[in-house]
Formats: structure tokens, C-alpha cells, sequence
């Protein structure tokens, strides 16, 4: 089975802490499901059955990316990218406070 690939970004503004987890491709689950080939609203039902919350869905189409969208998760802070109706890639973030500009990071014990 071919695997996909996960990439760590850390930013000088955060003080280099771990910013986003990109996923792409094969072999990584959630849910215990393998999201990748699954459709926007596969996806989007398997979402709301597990957390009780519905995500948002943004249309991110361009010239370049005719038929990009996003489905945005914020309880979870991950986004969804597809390309043709199909999970391209995610993208996990950290959370943020209800003012969607406070970030919440881990409390050092």
C-alpha cells in the first residue's frame, strides 16, 4: 500500500511551537476510517456523527484550483481541502478561544 505524507510547520511567530500537521494520502485514519477518496458529504456525515457538530464548507475555487473547497472543522481544528469533490489533504491545527484569534496552547506542567 502506498503511504501518504505528513508535514510538521513550525513558525518563528509561535515561537517555533508545532502549528500545523498537513495529511496527505493514504494510511493515516480518523475516526478509524480512511478519509482519503471519500466525497464532501461522506465525510461531512461521518464528521457530525462523531462529534455532534456540523462543518462549515468554503468554496476556495480559483484558476489555478477550479473546484477547491474546504470543510472546516472547528472543534477539532482541522480543515478538510478536496479537489473534485475528493479529500486531497487536511490540515490540523491548534484551537482558538471563542474570539477565533486567541490560540490555546498546552499548559506546561
Amino acid at each position: 500500500m502506498i503511504r501518504g505524507s505528513l508535514t510538521f510547520t513550525f513558525n518563528d511567530n509561535d515561537n517555533f511551537r508545532l502549528g500545523t500537521i498537513t495529511v496527505m494520502g493514504a494510511g493515516y485514519l480518523l475516526f478509524e476510517q480512511q478519509l482519503f477518496g471519500l466525497g464532501i458529504k461522506e465525510i461531512s456525515r461521518l464528521i457530525a456523527k462523531h462529534t455532534g457538530e456540523i462543518a462549515k464548507l468554503e468554496d476556495w475555487s480559483s484558476e489555478d484550483l477550479p473546484d477547491h473547497k474546504c470543510l472546516i472543522h472547528d472543534g477539532l481544528g482541522i480543515m478538510f481541502w478536496f479537489d473534485y469533490n475528493y479529500l486531497a489533504e487536511m490540515q490540523c491545527s491548534y484551537l482558538f478561544e471563542l474570539d477565533n484569534e486567541t490560540v490555546i496552547w498546552p499548559v506546561k506542567s
